[in-house]
């Protein structure tokens, strides 16, 4: 609707001039609704369209009002839905807080019984560590025992031969007599040594540097005479 056919749409329902008409339409920016209230608040409507107008907009007011109360119920609605959403996605996360937690505790008491267990553990496997090395010893020393013989012998000539097993027990029960005896017996000539199909290397270089300390030591004494 061109502004000029509004304007005379409002004279037509008010006793208003031209100019009073453009400036409620400047008024209300070209609104016919408006302009016919505020024409009507002003009290320039024609008795008949006043009465007119008057009732859309009090049935206009009549429905907002009515309307009102839906509103809000709704924006309640709203409001407690919302509010019942987030109560729910609070206790889900404290449940998923409360698991996580259970599930850390449980980890923890197994790294600790596992903890425990290896400290029971590792005493017992030093243990067994060391009466597997001892075993192994003996059985070492046992099978050397059982595969040599022991020679005493002065210059070339051998005294006698016993099997080193017996030459054990002897040393086992009489150490106290027989070491002295043997530790002196080399400051006259007498020489010990081990054979057998074990390896007596070892064994023989000691007794070896024995004699040769002794040879040693009575040299020293001729040279001192």
């Amino acid at each position: 609707m061109e502004r000029l056919e509004m304007i005379e749409k409002l004279r037509q329902h008010a006793d208003i001039s031209y100019e009073e008409a453009k400036q409620i339409l400047d008024e209300t920016n070209d609104d016919m609704l408006e302009a016919i209230v505020l024409l009507e608040k002003q009290g320039k409507l024609k008795k008949q369209q006043a009465a007119d107008t008057a009732a859309p907009a009090q049935a206009a007011e009549a429905a907002a009002q009515a309307a009102a109360p839906a509103q809000a119920a709704g924006a309640d609605a709203q409001t407690a839905a919302a509010h019942q959403a987030a109560a729910t996605a609070q206790q889900a996360a404290d449940t998923a807080q409360r698991a996580a937690d259970s599930a850390q505790r449980a980890a923890d008491s197994a790294q600790q019984a596992a903890d425990t267990a290896q400290k029971k553990a590792a005493p017992k496997a030093e243990k067994k560590r060391e009466r597997s090395a001892f075993g192994k010893a003996i059985r070492a020393i046992g099978a050397f025992l059982s595969r040599t013989s022991f020679h005493v012998e002065q210059g070339e000539s051998g005294l006698f031969v016993m099997p080193s097993w017996v030459f054990a027990i002897l040393m086992f029960c009489f150490w106290k007599v027989l070491v002295p005896v043997m530790i002196i017996a080399l400051f006259f000539g007498i020489r010990y040594h081990f054979s057998g199909a074990a390896d007596v290397s070892a064994a023989n270089e000691v007794l070896a540097q024995a004699g040769s300390f002794a040879d040693g030591v009575e040299d020293a004494m001729k040279r001192e005479q």
